[in-house]
C-alpha cells in the first residue's frame, strides 16, 4: 500500500483546494482510497494488520488535526458510533458551515469536510430521515384506523435525533416513545433535546440491550406498534442480532413492525472507517440479515433493502394481524 502516495496528497491538499477546488480534493481521495480498498482486498490478517499500522502512524497525525476525525480515532464515549459521533456527523451534513469544516487546522477542517461528503456520513442522515418518514407513514396507518394510542420504541436510541423535532412532522396526541441506550449521556442529551411531547410520553431507560431482552419478567416495555434499532446491531454478531430482535419481537403488537438496520461489507467507505478511525462494524450480508428474523412467529411479510448510498441495511419485519 503506496501510503506515502496519501500522505503527500494529505500534505499538498490546501493548495490543491485553492489551485483546483473542493470537488478536485474529494475526486482525487476518493480514488486514493478506492486503490487501497482494492489492495487490502489481497491481504492476509497478518498483513492487514502490518498495512494499518503503517496508516496509523504515517496518516493518523494529520487526521487529529480534524475535529471529526479526532473524535473518532480517540474514542472518548468507549467506541467510535457513540450518540456524539452521530451528532458530529448530522450537524456537518444539514447545518454546514463550522459544523461541516470542524479542524484546528485548514487542512484539518478539509479532512472534515470531505469526510462527511462521503458515502458512510450520507447514508447516516439517509437513515435518519428514512426513520423519521417511517414513524409518521406508521402514524398516519394507526390514525387512519383511529387506535387512540400511537406507540413506539427506540432501541440503542443514541440522542434520538430523529425525533428532535417531533412536533413539526407528527400529530403527537397520545404518542407513547420508549428510549433505550446504555449509555447514560445519550439518554441525558436526547431528554434535553425532545423536551416536553405535548400529550404523549417518553421513558428513557438506561440498560444494557442484551439483559433487557433476557429479563423474562421485563415489564416496562408494553406492546409497541413501531420498534427500530437503528445502527446497534453493527456491533453485535448475526446470532446476538437474533436473540434481540426474537427478544424484541414479543414486544411488537399484532400488525406491528419491527425495523433493524445494519451495515453491509460492501460499504463504500469502510476502508476509511476501519484505517482512518479504527471503526470496525459487524457487517452483515443481505442473507445474514434475513437470518436475524428467523424462528420469529406470526410473520406476515419481511424484507431487506438497501440504502440510494450502499451502506445501511432495512430488516422490515411485519407481524401479523391475527
Amino acid at each position: 500500500m503506496n501510503i506515502e502516495k496519501l500522505k503527500l496528497f494529505l500534505t499538498d491538499i490546501t493548495d490543491i483546494l485553492v489551485a483546483d477546488g473542493e470537488k478536485q480534493c474529494y475526486d482525487m481521495l476518493s480514488g486514493i482510497l478506492e486503490e487501497f480498498a482494492e489492495e487490502r482486498e489481497t491481504y492476509s490478517a497478518e498483513k492487514d494488520k502490518e498495512e494499518y499500522l503503517k496508516f496509523k502512524k504515517e496518516i493518523h497525525p494529520i487526521l487529529l488535526e480534524s475535529k471529526f476525525s479526532k473524535y473518532i480515532i480517540h474514542k472518548p464515549g468507549g467506541y467510535a458510533g457513540d450518540f456524539v459521533s452521530q451528532e458530529l456527523i448530522w450537524f456537518g451534513r444539514t447545518l454546514k458551515g463550522e459544523y461541516k469544516y470542524c479542524g484546528v487546522t485548514e487542512r484539518g477542517k478539509l479532512i472534515s469536510s470531505l469526510t462527511f461528503d462521503m458515502e458512510a456520513c450520507k447514508a447516516y442522515e439517509e437513515r435518519i430521515k428514512i426513520i423519521r418518514d417511517l414513524i409518521q407513514n406508521e402514524g398516519n396507518e394507526i390514525a387512519s384506523n383511529k387506535i387512540a394510542s400511537y406507540k413506539i420504541a427506540s432501541i440503542g436510541c443514541g440522542s434520538a435525533i430523529e425525533l428532535w423535532d417531533l412536533q413539526d412532522w407528527i400529530d403527537e396526541e397520545d404518542i407513547d416513545i420508549f428510549l433505550l441506550d446504555q449509555d447514560d449521556r445519550a439518554l441525558k442529551r436526547a431528554k434535553q433535546k425532545l423536551g416536553q411531547v405535548k400529550n404523549g410520553n417518553v421513558c428513557f431507560h438506561n440498560e444494557n440491550i442484551l439483559k433487557f431482552i433476557l429479563n423474562q419478567d421485563n415489564t416496562i416495555l408494553s406492546p409497541r406498534d413501531l420498534i427500530y434499532v437503528a445502527g446497534m446491531t453493527d456491533y453485535f454478531s448475526t446470532e446476538n442480532s437474533s436473540r434481540i430482535a426474537k427478544g424484541l419481537w414479543k414486544f411488537v403488537k399484532p400488525g406491528g413492525l419491527l425495523v433493524v438496520t445494519n451495515a453491509h461489507p460492501k460499504t463504500p467507505t469502510r476502508f476509511w472507517m476501519e484505517y482512518g478511525g479504527d471503526w470496525i462494524l459487524k457487517y452483515k450480508t443481505e442473507g445474514e440479515m434475513y437470518r436475524v428474523s428467523e424462528g420469529l412467529s406470526s410473520i406476515e411479510d419481511v424484507k431487506v433493502r438497501i440504502d440510494s448510498q450502499g451502506v445501511h441495511q432495512y430488516l422490515k419485519i411485519r407481524k401479523s394481524s391475527n
